[in-house]
């Protein structure tokens, strides 16, 4: 548990609002700050584009669902 604590505690403290982009009312980081983000705070870090089909997406009647494995610190942990 030691790990997993201080995995988020270190990057949680990582201010990321001068990176931040908007899209209408709502902010976001985009994938590649929050990746150079990551990288510096755990620069061994791994991540894994899941697939369904061969496909890097999922298309439903809703909408295209993309699912993301990061792992950091023996920790993996997705979603949707």
């Amino acid at each position: 548990m030691k790990n997993e604590e201080s995995s988020f505690a270190r990057l949680s403290s990582v201010d990321v609002t001068p990176l931040l982009d908007k899209k209408g009312q709502f902010s976001y980081l985009s994938w590649p700050h929050a990746v150079a983000e990551l990288r510096k705070a755990a620069p061994t870090a791994t991540w894994e584009v899941k697939r369904w089909d061969g496909l890097p997406y999922l298309p439903t009647e809703t909408g295209v669902y993309v699912e993301v494995a990061v792992t950091v610190d023996g920790i993996t942990l997705s979603q949707v």
